[in-house]
């Protein structure tokens, strides 16, 4: 059996309505969407260069499977989510976890949970 080697990783978040979602992340992130593929997604590029084959959250409308959506996203800098979240009146409380990597000593991860009930977890690797 072959190894799976991902280029990149894609996030598909599950809403109940999609412009009070596209809204409220536009918030969290700072910025729009970046692509409308269609009339029921919104795509949120997060690499530096909003290149989406780098990175990106979907926002989905699926009433159905809305709230029971996970994502991670790995971020530079924490402090930035933070300060976004606490603009909302968000809960999100991180903590800082020591690993033994090659290249990362620590991470911070905080979990926020939108309007809809998905979690999406932030983490800041502190590289060595």
């Amino acid at each position: 059996m072959s190894e799976i080697n991902a280029l990149t990783v894609f996030a598909g978040v599950p809403v109940r309505d999609l412009v009070v979602a596209t809204e409220w992340y536009t918030q969290v992130f700072g910025r729009g969407p970046d692509s409308w593929p269609e009339p029921r997604i919104a795509d949120f590029y997060l690499s530096e260069g909003r290149v989406p084959e780098q990175g990106t959250l979907q926002l989905r409308l699926d009433a159905d499977r809305a709230g029971g959506g996970l994502a991670t996203i790995n971020v530079e800098d924490i402090s930035v989510v933070t300060r976004a979240l606490e603009a909302l009146d968000v809960a999100f409380e991180t903590q800082r976890f020591p690993i033994e990597a090659q290249t990362v000593s620590a991470v911070t991860v905080g979990t926020f949970i939108d309007p809809d009930g998905n979690a999406v977890t932030i983490v800041q690797p502190h590289r060595r």
